[in-house]
């Protein structure tokens, strides 16, 4: 694994671990029915504060429908942002977080939280707008339901 605090690590670095991980993704998720996946992953989801929905998501996913998997995907990310903030008003004290998931991700306390290398992966998929950001490409429609492979 890189150095992620090195100034030569760059988006194009980050994507290509993330083809790593995606691909590890590929290989073992749409092989977990709903049973399997709770209980491998329920319980590292109850920070964001709503696990429920995430296994209902990714039951929707597994339907294997490109559109419904999408709509899952643009689901999640907003309760990943949500649960960021969340997370960030808890650890402050603050009465207000960043208003933008760019800022939110360029904050210390979340920085220090989650590590260079999440906080890279992140900036990677969900912004800012100078990385891949996929959250940007499916909202805004760039990726046609036929584009976005379920199985």
């Amino acid at each position: 694994m890189p150095d992620l605090t090195d100034a030569s690590f760059s988006y194009e670095t980050a994507s290509k671990i993330l083809f790593d991980i995606s691909q590890l993704v590929h290989q073992t998720l749409p092989f977990l029915d709903i049973d399997e996946f709770q209980r491998k992953y329920y319980c590292k989801l109850g920070w964001m504060g709503n696990s429920k929905i995430f296994l209902d998501l990714f039951d929707l996913i597994q339907c294997k429908d490109a559109l419904t998997a999408q709509m899952s995907m643009l689901l999640m990310s907003s309760l990943l942002e949500r649960a960021l903030g969340d997370l960030y008003l808890s650890i402050t004290a603050k009465d207000k977080c960043p208003s933008s998931l760019k800022d939110l991700l360029a904050t210390e306390e979340i920085s220090h939280l989650f590590g260079t290398t999440a906080i890279t992966c992140l900036h990677v998929l969900v912004g800012p707008p100078c990385g891949l950001n996929l959250r940007n490409i499916l909202w805004h429609g760039f990726i046609a339901p036929e584009e976005f492979a379920v199985e």
